[in-house]
């Protein structure tokens, strides 16, 4: 139990973390996001994890991952064994990275979906598709988005599963991540509304005749 170690030992053992974090390849990024210098470590799976990934794995259960701060929380001699290239090779062997986040909300359950995927089994960790289109709604979006400007395929494609195929997110995302504006459409969305022409504001069809000039009155002689 790490209640029982001496602070001496508790010493050693944090230590030994940032020894490990700073010097074992791989062990210097989050494991699921790779974000750099990762503050938090789930001792059950042997992982470092970025303190938003963390939040994720308490998300899914203790029965899933035991996650622990490496400077507030004391350390076992177990629990320090395990680094992030060997648990990767177990739990995400194909090196799959998460979708680009969108937003904060979109971007966990993204993740949250792959990852609470039954242990040790190794299936949809990270990279798993997450839309529900068809192929051919999948590359109408697609053209749709190259047309708008944004021709960076692989980029489209994964941001448009990270919102489960949602092209208006999908633009919206796009737009901030390259910061700027969509092109124009090229092609209209909606059939232009034909409006009756305007009345002239005369009336037509009707003749006014001139009054005759009245004629005398002829008498017999």
């Amino acid at each position: 139990m790490a209640g029982a170690l001496s602070k001496r030992q508790q010493a050693r053992n944090e230590k030994t973390l940032q020894d490990l974090v700073q010097n074992v390849p791989g062990n210097n990024q989050c494991a699921d996001c790779q974000a750099r210098n990762p503050g938090w470590a789930s001792w059950s799976l042997g992982i470092f994890l970025c303190m938003r990934c963390a939040s994720i794995h308490r998300k899914l259960g203790t029965h899933i991952s035991k996650v622990k701060s490496l400077s507030m929380d004391g350390w076992s001699n177990e629990q320090v064994e395990v680094g992030n290239v060997s648990s990767n090779k177990l739990y995400n062997p194909d090196n799959k990275r998460p979708p680009i986040p969108v937003d904060a909300d979109e971007a966990d359950s993204a993740i949250e979906r792959p990852e609470s995927a039954h242990r040790p089994k190794v299936s949809k960790v990270f990279g798993a598709s997450l839309g529900y289109d068809s192929d051919d709604d999948t590359h109408k979006k697609l053209a749709k988005l190259r047309e708008l400007g944004f021709t960076d395929e692989r980029k489209n494609e994964v941001v448009l599963k990270g919102v489960n195929g949602n092209l208006e997110k999908t633009i919206e995302s796009l737009v901030r991540l390259e910061g700027r504006s969509p092109l124009a459409s090229p092609v209209d969305e909606f059939p232009s509304v034909v409006r009756p022409p305007a009345s002239a504001g005369r009336i037509t069809g009707l003749t006014v005749s001139r009054a005759e000039t009245a004629r005398p009155i002829r008498t017999m002689p």
